[in-house]
């Protein structure tokens, strides 16, 4: 994953901020979309994700 110089720091200020590595705090970002996203969305299927990476 590739993400701006600017973006990278603010980020790594935020994770240093709670303990959190960069990775780490990429780590949970993405945690808390994926549960907000099931919350309103709906549930992430394992048949949605394998259509998904299938392209069909």
């Amino acid at each position: 994953m590739r993400i701006n110089r600017e973006l990278a720091r603010k980020l790594s200020y935020i994770a240093a901020y709670y303990g959190r590595s960069l990775n780490g705090q990429i780590y949970w970002l993405a945690r808390m979309e994926i549960e907000r996203f099931e919350k309103e969305i709906g549930p992430i299927r394992l048949e949605d994700l394998e259509e998904y990476y299938s392209g069909t």
